[in-house]
């Protein structure tokens, strides 16, 4: 029931940072180039990996606070990685003219930093730590995002 439960909130970690990442998007993009691949500016790449690894710590705090203990850190950071992956990754292959990476480097990708996010929360829970972990978390990500 702990990874179903963890999978959920991935999921719903992965549909916030979604919802907010289309919204900030309707504001950068032209409505005339929809019908052209978008091209992401480095600018966007950090904006939209500080919105998915907020989203991670907000709904991963959520999560600890109902159903993790310290012994299932590992397991509960995987089932939340897997949920915020498989989210994006099917999004990300049902919209057109988005650059996506292969689902191993989605997967890959949200795995370490949902793994990375289990064991820190876990130890440090206060504000100035977590903006650490944020900067961190998003580094790793916009590192992957700039790859691409």
């Amino acid at each position: 029931m702990l990874w179903v439960t963890l999978f959920i909130f991935g999921l719903l970690a992965s549909l916030g940072a979604l919802i907010l990442e289309l919204l900030l998007a309707s504001f950068f993009i032209d409505p005339s180039t929809l019908n052209s691949t978008f091209v992401p500016t480095t600018f966007s790449l950090l904006l939209f990996a500080l919105i998915e690894e907020s989203s991670k710590i907000v709904f991963f705090l959520q999560a600890t606070r109902r159903v993790v203990t310290s012994s299932h850190l590992l397991s509960a950071g995987i089932a939340f990685g897997i949920g915020f992956a498989s989210l994006e990754y099917f999004a990300l292959s049902y919209i057109q003219n988005l650059p996506s990476g292969p689902l191993y480097g989605i997967l890959l990708v949200h795995l370490i930093t949902s793994i990375l996010l289990a064991f820190l929360v876990s130890k440090y829970q206060s504000k100035k730590a977590l903006l650490i972990l944020l900067a961190c978390l998003a580094t790793l990500h916009f590192g992957y995002n700039i790859l691409l």
